[in-house]
């Protein structure tokens, strides 16, 4: 397939993916918000191991870069500038909207813009701009757009070579993070500097994703290779999902060798299968599910304000018991709620935000062409 053909095709199946890694992440804090408000430790699950939605976004984020890339003909700042500008302009404009919310319940609740704590302002400013901190973002999914927002860096970086020394300078910085990782040196997972971010373990998905993407790009892989991968990785997943233990909040923002091998790799081995398969042809697949993967970026900034706020709102009117009904109650209604709302923010405030960002980069493309 030439790069052209591969440029212009887009893979529904790893939208509907986007969609199943945003709702694991939906249903891990639905679950950790409904145990904080009733104090009791009950009704352990799959749902436990749900921030490995994580992994998904970030093995599919280096594989998507690589994809969408790859028919650019133009080398160099040009490109970089142009990918840069993309990247920043899909990131930023709803991330603020919805840091600027939680920076609203602080002021009311707390009359400064972040939790008590040392220097809330500084906080609030490294939050805004996705900047390295020592502590969690007042958005505290915002940790891992942190992770994006440098992967995104540093791809921008490698537009100024061609694309097969992409793939080994991706493999060199894989090769600096092992070492530094095997010498008992690996940062946690949120240092306040840029350079304990490219050397987390957790890097190792993006480059998964983005040498999953030059694989298949490079090489003509049969579709049944393809199709083995997607099962080996779903099945790998999923057992990663049902294990006991790497449950809990601190599990989700932790990244060690045990993360990787139980959800990182089954990750890459899910979306090299799901692309493969997808390549080169037409995919049918139900227009609410690429929906949702379209919306899947709403859906992970908005679910922990709205879940919070639900749970606040309930807790006004009853007492919630903890029993296993109300468990699956408020998860269900809390996901299933999270899911419609963002479709409408999707559609209404993040989709015209990026129109307006990029305005005038369409405005002088169309003046220079006309």
């Amino acid at each position: 397939m030439g790069s052209q053909a591969v440029k212009s095709q887009r893979l529904n199946s790893l939208q509907v993916l986007r969609a199943v890694a945003a709702t694991l992440v939906v249903l891990f804090h639905a679950a950790e918000v409904w145990r904080e408000k009733v104090g009791a430790d009950l009704f352990s699950g799959p749902w436990d191991r749900g921030w490995a939605g994580v992994d998904l976004f970030f093995v599919l984020s280096g594989f998507i870069m690589v994809w969408v890339t790859q028919g650019e003909k133009v080398l160099g700042p040009k490109a970089a500038v142009a990918f840069g500008w993309k990247r920043l302009t899909r990131i930023y404009p709803i991330w603020w909207v919805f840091c600027a919310l939680m920076v609203a319940y602080f002021f009311i609740a707390y009359a400064q813009p972040a939790p008590p704590g040392d220097a809330p302002w500084l906080r609030f400013w490294q939050s805004m701009a996705l900047w390295p901190q020592a502590s969690l973002p007042v958005l505290t999914v915002g940790w891992t757009l942190t992770y994006e927002v440098g992967f995104y860096a540093l791809f921008a970086l490698l537009l100024f070579f061609p694309p097969k020394v992409r793939g080994g300078l991706l493999l060199v910085w894989g090769a600096i993070i092992l070492s530094v990782w095997g010498s008992g040196n690996a940062p946690g997972a949120w240092p306040d500097r840029w350079s304990g971010i490219f050397l987390n373990p957790i890097c190792l998905e993006f480059i998964f994703g983005a040498l999953a993407g030059y694989l298949l790009l490079w090489a003509d892989i049969p579709k049944f290779l393809s199709r083995l991968c997607l099962l080996i990785g779903m099945l790998a997943f999923a057992v990663g999902l049902i294990a006991e233990g790497g449950s809990g909040q601190e599990a989700g923002l932790l990244a060690d060798y045990s993360r990787i091998l139980q959800f990182g790799i089954p990750a890459a081995l899910i979306v090299f299968g799901l692309a493969g398969e997808e390549r080169g042809r037409d995919q049918s697949l139900p227009k609410g599910f690429v929906a949702l993967g379209d919306a899947s970026y709403s859906l992970y900034l908005l679910h922990l304000p709205l879940l919070l706020a639900l749970i606040r709102l309930i807790g006004w009117g009853i007492d919630i018991p903890p029993s296993g009904l109300s468990f699956a109650l408020f998860v269900g209604v809390g996901t299933s709620l999270c899911l419609m709302v963002s479709l409408w923010v999707h559609r209404f405030i993040e989709r015209p935000l990026i129109r307006l960002s990029r305005f005038p980069l369409v405005k002088r493309r169309t003046e220079r062409q006309g």
